[in-house]
């Protein structure tokens, strides 16, 4: 690795692969791996965050779909929020999708058979429908309190896993 002075703060180069023999070498190649790593699992947390906002932004208004849709709630954008980040990084981040009825709705689609819709609504409230095959189905409505249920957890494992 390089340092070298860009604009006065110091600028990297390093290598793609690991060309040293050393403990410290392979110390620092697993080190990257796992900055790396960290960044993959971050980086579709943000992108989901990043699109939360724009629907939210783009549906605060009666009528946002061109009908009488109500405005997404602040408590329900919130709490979506709260759910978003309480994910672990090993689950998939879920499609954001605004609710005529001013809900946010997370979903999970994996082809045929293998879905999950989570509408988050007003005090916390999460009404879910997962299709989980051809015969196994189920809902359920429960508060959210910040701590993802291991129920909807395993719900979103089983749906992504298959």
């Amino acid at each position: 690795m390089t340092t070298t002075t860009i604009m006065g703060l110091p600028s990297f180069s390093a290598r793609l692969f690991n060309t040293g023999a050393s403990k410290d070498a392979k110390r620092l190649e697993d080190f990257l791996a796992n900055v790396l790593t960290s960044y993959r699992r971050v980086a579709p947390r943000d992108s989901t965050l990043a699109d939360l906002s724009r629907i939210y932004s783009e549906c605060r208004a009666e009528g946002w779909d061109g009908y009488s849709a109500r405005p997404i709630s602040p408590e329900a954008y919130h709490a979506a929020v709260r759910f978003i980040l309480a994910l672990p990084a090993v689950l998939p981040m879920p499609d954001v999708v605004p609710e005529p009825d001013g809900e946010l709705s997370l979903e999970w689609d994996f082809g045929e058979w293998r879905a999950l819709s989570l509408s988050i609504g007003r005090g916390g409230r999460i009404a879910y429908a997962a299709l989980l095959g051809k015969e196994k189905r189920g809902t359920r409505s429960e508060i959210f309190d910040d701590v993802i249920s291991p129920e909807i957890l395993s719900t979103i494992w089983e749906v992504a896993h298959g």
